[in-house]
């Protein structure tokens, strides 16, 4: 079911490129989407003006994309433009953008959010895992104490057909879970770490709900 809008973000007097004094209001606690014609401004209002306006209003420091066909070393813009409402709904800023999320191709909102982090620390905080000194790490697919070793952290693996494509399939080490068996002993409320990533958005907000998790406990 659709979730109904309740508050709004409100911004005017925004010029900016070819945006002349405009006014414009986003609804928040829902996914909007920004369309229109080629040129019309949407960049320049969402990933410049909107971006910087919020981090100011929350003292939050963002790296700020470059103007539209102005050279890289050029000064950033000013910002003109004010919020004039709803900012007190808004306490964090989150800016994805279509660069690589994260240092490797492996990662995903999850760990680019910092979300990941604090679920790993989850697990870290175990007594099984404080009895192994396992850190946080050891609980990232990405790092070679805790990933599966076959797989280098996949899940799964490439198989190289005579006369035909190579075509990948589940780690058969692993079973595709991305984790050696000594990290997948460890677990949080009856759930290992893998399965805890298999988990749907909603599953994941229910297991974690009673947790006092700061990013956890973002409004979504």
């Amino acid at each position: 079911m659709p979730r109904a809008v309740k508050n709004w973000l409100l911004i005017s007097q925004v010029t900016r490129n070819n945006l002349d004094h405009l006014s414009a209001r986003f609804p928040i606690g829902v996914l909007t989407s920004v369309t229109g014609i080629s040129g019309s401004g949407k960049s320049t209002l969402v990933s410049q003006v909107l971006v910087e306006l919020v981090a100011q209003a929350i003292g939050q420091t963002v790296e700020k994309e470059p103007a539209e066909d102005t050279p890289l070393a050029a000064s950033p813009l000013p910002i003109e433009g004010h919020i004039t409402g709803g900012i007190n709904f808004i306490h964090r800023l989150v800016q994805v953008d279509q660069k690589p999320i994260g240092r490797t191709p492996r990662s995903n909102l999850a760990t680019y959010t910092g979300l990941f982090d604090e679920v790993r620390k989850l697990f870290a905080a175990t007594t099984l895992a404080k009895t192994r000194h396992y850190d946080a790490g050891r609980f990232s697919f990405n790092m070679a104490k805790g990933r599966c070793p076959n797989c280098s952290g996949e899940g799964f693996v490439m198989v190289e057909l005579l006369f035909l494509p190579s075509v990948y399939t589940p780690c058969p080490t692993c079973k595709g879970t991305r984790y050696n068996d000594k990290t997948l002993d460890v677990q949080y409320r009856g759930k290992n770490i893998a399965e805890v990533l298999q988990m749907t958005v909603n599953t994941a907000a229910a297991f974690f709900a009673d947790t006092v998790i700061s990013t956890l406990s973002l409004p979504v």
